[in-house]
């Protein structure tokens, strides 16, 4: 009855600690690979946000132009309290989704750039 015992329990498919150490290990590894990528197109997305907004905010400024005759004078923050003041936006705050990103406004031309110091150059 012992061999019959024995020979059932080596007969019986599993996974041994080191096999299970190995898969671990690898799995590992692809995780601390994925993060960086993952990182890097969350920055990229954010930059693309950021853009998008800066292009918004200077077809409104059109449109406020149109109807104002000029373009709001200060600089950014003061440029989206008065588009928010006179209903041409719902926020009263808009900030850059990238912490290194930056709204600058050209109250002359109503021209908005949007710099980030992450950004690479082409």
């Amino acid at each position: 009855m012992d061999q019959t015992l024995t020979t059932r329990r080596k007969n019986e498919g599993g996974f041994t600690l080191v096999e299970m150490l190995i898969v671990l290990a690898i799995m590992a590894i692809l995780i601390g690979l994925a993060i960086p990528v993952f990182k890097n197109v969350l920055d990229q997305s954010k930059m693309k946000a950021d853009k998008s907004t800066a292009g918004m905010l200077e077809s409104t400024l059109e449109v406020y132009y149109t109807d104002e005759g000029s373009y709001p004078g200060g600089d950014f923050d003061d440029m989206v309290r008065e588009l928010n003041a006179k209903g041409y936006i719902k926020n009263s705050e808009i900030k850059p989704q990238d912490q290194n990103g930056r709204f600058v406004y050209d109250s002359t031309n109503g021209n908005i750039a949007y710099t980030n110091a992450n950004e690479k150059s082409d």
